[in-house]
């Protein structure tokens, strides 16, 4: 029967050793190459160490956001012992994520503190339809609303500032003015929210509030301005800061009007009963009779309030 080479396969005649390297040295009593190679590091070991030569994964530390959102309630502590260091250390730290998440808190507490306002406006005629009709009014309007005027307001003045920075010769950039607004952004954003709760209860207490929260605004913003300009205490600079805050007031109040629009139009109203209910909102109803001015609503509202 034919023999074959076990290492190299080649035929063999009974008692033959082949000429191959493994095979002579196997018949003088040695033990292969191949079998000290392939037996003086098993697979599974050279795979083991394969496999931990590489760089150990770094384990991933808390996103940006996660981090701000951590980081939160320490600023929040910091903040109330002292408002000025806590926008310096915004600052020092350089931390974008933070303020903007402030300033979007603020957005959305406006846009609350405009539905508080409609909502208890329209209890009037509420209360006077009773089982016969119902207004309701559109929170999500009045969040698009409270964004879009409170993000005007933010622009507006951050811009202002950054321009009174450089005027008065600040190395500030368009960041840190970002940075230091956002996180001086609470007790404002307090107040929006309280006035809010406060509006379900009375209209002239909510408006009263209001006006608070304006002068604390225009009291809390010179913690900005101080965190960004060293040169705070000159006639220059307060000239341009006063000039700065009443443009931001102006431009402000030329907006409300105008983002709450949307709000007021989505208002609403169904009266009637069964298949003579009818439904149609605000907005179709001001423009059936000619209104197309929210001043001119304002003001009608104004005057029934107070």
């Amino acid at each position: 029967m034919a023999k074959f080479c076990k290492y190299c396969g080649t035929p063999l005649a009974e008692g033959q050793v082949c000429t191959c390297p493994q095979a002579q040295a196997d018949a003088a009593g040695a033990q292969p190459q191949f079998t000290q190679q392939q037996y003086t590091q098993p697979p599974q070991q050279q795979y083991t160490q394969q496999q931990y030569t590489q760089p150990p994964q770094q384990p991933k530390g808390p996103s940006p956001v996660g981090s701000a959102f951590h980081n939160l309630v320490p600023f929040l502590k910091a903040y109330m012992r002292s408002p000025a260091d806590a926008v310096r250390s915004a600052l020092t730290q350089r931390d974008m994520f933070l303020p903007i998440i402030l300033l979007v808190i603020q957005m959305l507490a406006v846009g609350l503190t405009i539905f508080g306002v409609l909502n208890k406006i329209c209890s009037i005629p509420r209360a006077e339809m009773g089982g016969m009709g119902s207004v309701s009014v559109s929170i999500l309007w009045c969040l698009i609303a409270g964004i879009l005027t409170a993000a005007i307001a933010m622009i507006i003045y951050i811009l202002l500032m950054f321009a009174v920075a450089k005027i008065m010769g600040a190395s500030c950039s368009f960041q840190d003015v970002l940075i230091a607004s956002g996180a001086n952004s609470l007790y404002v954003t307090a107040g929006f929210l309280l006035s809010f709760l406060l509006f379900f209860v009375s209209l002239k207490v909510g408006f009263f509030l209001l006006l608070l929260v304006l002068v604390v605004w225009l009291g809390i913003s010179f913690v900005t301005v101080q965190a960004v300009i060293p040169n705070h205490t000159s006639g220059k600079f307060w000239l341009c800061y006063l000039v700065a805050l009443l443009i931001s007031l102006s431009v402000t109040s030329f907006a409300i009007p105008r983002t709450n629009w949307m709000a007021v139009k989505s208002i609403s109203v169904s009266y009637g009963m069964g298949r003579d209910r009818e439904s149609y909102t605000l907005g179709e109803m001001m423009e059936e009779n000619g209104v197309d001015s929210f001043d001119d609503l304002l003001e009608e509202m104004m005057d029934d309030i107070f």
